[in-house]
């Protein structure tokens, strides 16, 4: 079975709501064109191909038809309608055939469908940041604005940090139904203090990456000094053993759904001393996550692991064994860069970069690496494994 995800989108449609979608899961579709007019039956297949997706996408996700007038002194100047279609499908089979019925023309039966995944990429999320920005050479109206802006791009930025280096603008016009909640000067400083709320899509900031010039698009494996990274923006998981839960590679993360224990691995058996890190996102179910260092297999292992208000490292040896635990408390919906590291029988955790536990531990010396997630949807990004300098 092929199995490839596209993404069709004629105009972005922000703030769609979930009654939209549809039950069905999977659809097939016939579309026939001629093949007057095209250089290639590759350029011909292609247009079919897109074609034949676009009327999945409005069966499984509704279309949306919008008019608009203009009036220029009481005289109608222009009259529009539009349709637009915005949805995820995957590819199960394709099928390229000459019609019997008209001569010159070409057919295509595709079958496709959508998963829970998909359509929840389609759910918006509300964003929440504070930003006070100082600047004695603007005026107080031009400091709102740029506080007002700062916030957003804040916004956008923690909840999707691949976004970094993206052009302001466009950042800008992923947040919808912007509210300021707070936006004023701080008395008696000169300091302009704004809190935005708002509501990003995902599959916005999922197209938003794919128009990325290479330039901006890391690499899949082993560069420079990393020993491994995986960022998931080729759309697989193949360098990944699954032990447990559901894995897969979607909108550039790594998901994971399961309503128990998920766990899989990655890497080399003689790494030694390195530094493991991800970017963790819980957005439904138990905030119980965190990565694994120094896995001999699915039940021997370390656990850096953010849980019930706490910051702990644990070591699974046919039973869990914590090694230390601290305070800190982690929110659904939020990102979390967890990075544990090894040197000797040292052990170290941090969370966004500030150390917050050590331990000390010589039962694994060298190992893969992992990631875990408990009774939750999660997203993981930017899995990067370092070696450390002896």
């Amino acid at each position: 079975m092929k199995l490839s995800l596209s993404l069709i989108a004629v105009m972005i449609i922000t703030m769609i709501p979930l009654s939209v979608f549809a039950t069905n899961d999977t659809i097939e579709k016939t579309d026939c064109k001629l093949a007057i007019g095209y250089d290639s039956m590759d350029e011909l297949k292609a247009d079919l191909l897109l074609s034949a997706k676009r009327l999945a996408v409005n069966e499984l996700f509704g279309e949306l038809i919008t008019a608009a007038t203009a009036v220029e002194d009481f005289v109608v100047t222009s009259d529009q309608i539009r349709a637009s279609s915005l949805g995820l499908v995957r590819e199960d089979a394709i099928r390229y055939y000459n019609s019997e019925d008209n001569l010159g023309e070409v057919c295509i039966d595709i079958s496709v469908y959508t998963t829970d995944e998909d359509r929840q990429q389609f759910v918006p999320i509300k964003l929440n940041k504070r930003n006070c920005v100082s600047n004695p050479d603007l005026t107080n109206r031009e400091l709102r604005k740029f506080a007002e802006e700062e916030a957003i791009v804040k916004a956008i930025l923690e909840y999707n940090r691949k976004l970094e280096g993206q052009d302001r603008n466009r950042l800008l016009g992923l947040m919808q139904r912007v509210t300021y909640l707070e936006n004023a000067m701080l008395p008696d400083t000169d300091s302009y203090c704004v809190r935005v709320e708002g509501y990003v899509t995902p599959i916005e900031t999922v197209a938003l990456l794919q128009s990325m010039t290479p330039e901006g698009l890391s690499e899949k494996e082993t560069s420079g000094s990393l020993l491994f990274s995986d960022n998931f923006d080729d759309g697989d998981n193949k360098e990944w053993i699954v032990s447990a839960g559901d894995w897969n590679a979607i909108s550039n993360q790594y998901l994971c759904v399961t309503n128990d224990d998920g766990r899989t691995f990655a890497g080399k058996e003689d790494w030694t001393d390195y530094a493991v890190s991800a970017n963790i996102k819980t957005f439904s179910g138990r905030m119980d996550v965190g990565v694994l260092g120094r896995v001999q297999d699915a039940s021997h292992f370390y656990l850096a692991q953010l849980v019930n208000g706490r910051a702990r490292i644990y070591r699974q040896d046919n039973g869990w064994i914590e090694l230390r635990s601290v305070p800190y408390e982690a929110v659904n919906n939020v990102l979390y860069t967890v990075k544990m590291e090894f040197r000797g029988t040292q052990i170290s955790m941090y969370v966004n970069d500030e150390l917050v536990a050590t331990a000390e531990d010589a039962m694994y010396l060298k190992g893969k690496v992992g990631l875990r997630c408990t009774r939750s949807q999660v997203y993981f990004d930017d899995v990067k494994v370092e070696p450390l300098p002896e």
